[in-house]
């Protein structure tokens, strides 16, 4: 596959599979919100655009936060920490 030497990244939703095939997860250990949001969005396979709607929140705002611009807004950390308790999931 063209993703094992590193020249082509999966598509989100295959993420889960990998994660059973190989038994871990391909990425080092989150240690940010940031890293621990775009854990936990593809150890569920979702797009930003699928966890964006779990969260009641915009495709923008998913990709400033998994790049560390934010949350700000106290509803909107709720919200990311409701995801990744595993209180909100996809419906």
């Amino acid at each position: 596959m063209k993703w094992e030497p590193n020249r082509h990244v999966p598509d989100d939703r295959f993420y889960p599979g990998i994660i059973r095939f190989l038994g871990r997860e391909p990425w080092p250990e989150p240690l940010t919100v940031a890293d621990r949001l775009r854990a936990e969005r593809l150890r569920q396979g979702l797009t930003c655009a699928q966890a964006a709607a779990v969260l009641q929140a915009d495709d923008a705002s998913i990709a400033a936060w998994e790049r560390g611009d934010g949350p700000h807004h106290q509803i909107a950390k709720a919200k990311v920490e409701a995801f990744l308790t595993g209180a909100t999931r996809p419906r």
